[in-house]
């Protein structure tokens, strides 16, 4: 199977701070899921700044334990979508679908770092 480059990861994880920060103007976000996705945006560039992916950069934070918190941010976002914000369920279903997405493709490159 082809995997995603943890490079690759990194620039998508970036576009996705980028999508968080400005869902709440875009799509209009009502209160807390607005605060929720700024925070999110927030959380997840830190977390991205943070970790050591392999073949570039010293972060902190091991690339496998970078994954498998997008695993769980991802499958959470399900459950915030249908029963915390239902206003804002579609745009949190999607960005769970798009963190998934990475996360699968990244799959492979995350089994084998160190």
């Amino acid at each position: 199977m082809n995997t995603l480059a943890p490079a690759a990861h990194r620039m998508l994880d970036f576009g996705t701070v980028v999508l968080f920060a400005a869902a709440p103007l875009l799509f209009g976000l009502p209160g807390g899921a607005a605060l929720l996705s700024y925070a999110l945006a927030a959380v997840h560039l830190l977390m991205t700044l943070l970790t050591h992916f392999p073949g570039g950069g010293r972060g902190v934070v091991p690339y496998r334990l970078h994954v498998l918190v997008e695993v769980i941010v991802g499958c959470a976002l399900i459950f915030v979508g249908a029963f915390i914000f239902p206003a804002a369920r579609t745009f949190f279903w999607l960005t769970s679908a798009l963190i998934l997405v990475v996360v699968f493709l990244s799959y492979g490159s995350a089994r084998t770092a160190e």
